[in-house]
């Protein structure tokens, strides 16, 4: 994932603009997002992606997928 390579490249944090984008399906968000807070943790998902431009019922849906996804890698 291009995302993964940008995070590990180390040259600070990516920044995801959401300009233009009124709807997200759920297992895109899962699948991109959901499984990137899994798998990196959600400290280490906050502080290395910034999200710009994200309208409220899209924000609403990240929060979700990526808070069940680190609830569940939790335990």
């Amino acid at each position: 994932m291009k995302i993964e390579k940008k995070i590990d490249s180390g040259i600070g944090r990516v920044i995801l603009d959401a300009d233009g984008v009124t709807t997200m399906s759920h297992p895109f968000a899962d699948e991109c997002f959901g499984k990137l807070a899994e798998q990196r943790g959600l400290g280490a998902l906050t502080t290395s992606i910034a999200f710009r431009n994200v309208p409220a019922s899209v924000n609403s849906l990240l929060r979700y997928v990526i808070g069940t996804r680190t609830r569940q890698s939790a335990g």
